[in-house]
Formats: structure tokens, sequence, C-alpha cells
């Protein structure tokens, strides 16, 4: 039976002055990037009116002046979040109103009349969960979308929203979005999980890197910005997370103080390391130990984890990102070698993995 899939987060899609996306910023890169996707057979793209962080809009207008849907790619998108990115505060954003806006924006700009996927990119504490559950209902009725998803959702309130659903026969949630990965497992796996499988929901993971983190670029800068090596160099320096969401002007707060605030996340993102080094090692011949390509990555360990070892399933999806084709190409092949615990050395990998989450868990 087959497990969980790769779909392609397109928050990298866009550009932002000083923000962490910047590549594809171009109809003719976008255009560039699907061909790429498409050869790779990930054909579901995850955006949002929010897409890219700081320039709204700016991901879905490349996305339809690349004629990505039809193209035959699946659009998933989120309605516009009402959130100060800097602050972390939210404010009114899923009334039917701005859920109608929202859409017909989003819709206009991709060139279409109806997505695969209609998400609401977080909570509103300020809207009753009933008039956001009317307002999407109506949407759907009018074809809109097929699927809905909730995203950034704990569970108690996504237990009110599938109440509020049965009780009026609204339309109910098909797929819900949230940050997963080894140093984030939690509410995933206690709460959420054992909940929206009661109610047939599939879960897309978000942030399967935390964000870059799993790599070690932010516990060793040097050692993963521009390569696959796991080994810290003498250069530990910031040089290589200039533009990203750790560093500068591009920084997101919700993630620093997340993961690189807390020295328990670095100490298990060095056992990370240690654990590929260690595979690596004893798995080098004297021809090919010298060889990149061929070494475990932190990102490798972290992608099968989650494909094979996780508590993910057959229709789940982790969303992966990227910011270079060549780093997309790569990480996309390593996910796919399959499980990790095929061989004593890979084996040890895969324990590393799974023990991460007890040495950051409070």
């Amino acid at each position: 039976m087959a497990g969980p899939h790769i779909v392609f987060g397109a928050g990298g899609i866009g550009n932002a002055p000083g923000s962490f996306t910047f590549t594809w910023d171009t109809p003719e890169k976008v255009t560039s990037l699907l061909s790429l996707l498409k050869s790779l057979e990930i054909t579901e793209l995850d955006s949002a009116a929010n897409y890219p962080p700081y320039n709204p809009w700016n991901t879905n207008t490349l996305l339809g002046q690349s004629q990505a849907a039809g193209a035959g790619f699946s659009i998933h998108d989120k309605i516009i979040g009402n959130i100060n990115l800097d602050t972390g505060e939210f404010g009114e954003s899923l009334t039917d109103t701005r859920i109608g806006a929202s859409v017909d924006k989003s819709q206009k700009l991709l060139g279409v009349d109806k997505v695969d996927v209609l998400y609401a990119h977080m909570p509103d504490a300020h809207t009753p969960l009933e008039e956001t559950a009317r307002a999407f209902d109506r949407l759907h009725k009018l074809g809109k979308f097929e699927k809905l998803g909730l995203c950034n959702y704990p569970a108690a309130e996504l237990a009110k929203y599938f109440a509020i659903c049965e009780e009026h026969g609204y339309v109910k949630p098909s797929i819900i979005q949230d940050m997963y990965n080894p140093l984030h497992r939690g509410a995933v796996e206690d709460e959420i999980l054992p909940l929206i499988r009661k109610h047939g929901c599939n879960f897309y993971a978000y942030s399967p890197l935390a964000g870059g983190f799993l790599t070690g670029k932010v516990t060793t800068p040097a050692a993963a910005a521009t390569t696959t090596s796991t080994t810290p160099t003498e250069d530990n320096t910031d040089a290589g997370l200039e533009r990203t969401r750790w560093r500068g002007s591009s920084v997101m707060p919700i993630y620093t103080a997340l993961f690189d605030a807390k020295p328990a996340m670095h100490d298990a993102v060095r056992a990370l390391v240690a654990a590929c080094d260690k595979h690596n090692n004893a798995s080098a011949t004297d021809s090919d130990k010298d060889k990149d390509k061929d070494k475990m990555t932190p990102q490798e360990a972290t992608l099968r984890w989650l494909l094979h070892h996780s508590a993910l399933g057959p229709g789940d999806a982790i969303i992966v990102g990227a910011k270079r084709e060549d780093q997309l190409v790569d990480n996309v092949a390593r996910a796919r070698r399959g499980p990790l615990d095929t061989t004593p050395a890979g084996k040890e990998v895969r324990e590393a993995v799974d023990g991460l989450w007890g040495m950051v868990k409070g």
C-alpha cells in the first residue's frame, strides 16, 4: 500500500524584498520549475493568498501567469490571513465576506473557477466557527473548491469544527495541515491525528525540515548552507543563512523562537549529524567515501523517516519546498530512497531520528 507522498510548497514562488523567497520570481522561471516538478512526478502545489511571506498574492499571480492549472497541476489555496508576521498577532479573517473576497481574488489571479483544496490558513478567534463553516459550505455548493482543509488548528478547535459540520450538514474538512517533523511531534501525534482519523481526514505536514533547521545549517551554519556535507567547518559563520528565515531581514521570529532559541534543539541536530556521519563511515569504501551524493545527510534521514517511519500513512503528504532546482532534485531523490532500516547502519539512523523528540519535548 502506498504511503505518504510529496507536495511542493509553493511559498517559494515569488519575490519579497529582503525575504527568503526570491528564486522563482517571473512567469518564465515558474514555468521552468513546473516542468521540473512534472519530471519528478510532483503535481500538487500548496499555495496561499499570503504567499510569499511579506508579499501576499504574488505566488498565485505567478502560478496564474505560468498557467499551472492548465498544465495539469492540482492547486491548493488558502484564505488570506490577517496576521502580523513580526508580532504574531492575528486579526479577523474568516468571516463570510472575507472568505468570499479572498477566493474571488485568488481564483482570478490563478485563472481558475475552482481549486482542488481550499484551506483556512489559520484560526480566527474573532469570528464564530459556525460562520466560517457556513461560508465554506456556501462556496463548496457554488463549486469553488473540491476539498476543504484546515491549517494550524489545535485539536480542540478541530473537534468543534467537525461537530458544527455534522450538526448543520456543512462540508467537512478532508485535509488537515500542520507542522510535523522529528522535532515537532507532540500535539500532532497525540491529539490531532487520532481525532482526524475518526473523520476520515488526511494530514499534510509542512516544515518537514523545520524550515531548514534539520539540515544542520543553523546549528553549524557553514556545514549545510550550500553542500550536502554533514561535517561542520572551521568557518562557522552565519554567511550561509542570509535570506533565510533564520537571520537578517528575512528572519521569522516564530521559527527562531520554536527552534533556534532552544539549546536542546541544537543538541538534537548535533545528534542527528553524528548519526549520519557514523552511517557514512560505516558504509563507505575507499572508492566512494568522498562522494557527497552517496552520503546520508540530515535532510535525507529526516525526509525518509517522515515517509516511512513516522505517524503518517497512505493519503498523507509532506510539503517540500526549495530555493534551487538542484536542491529540489536532490532532496526528492533522497526522500525516495525508501525506508531507513534496510541495513544495520540505516537502522541506527532511524533509531537516532526516532529519539530526537525525546531530546526536545518539554
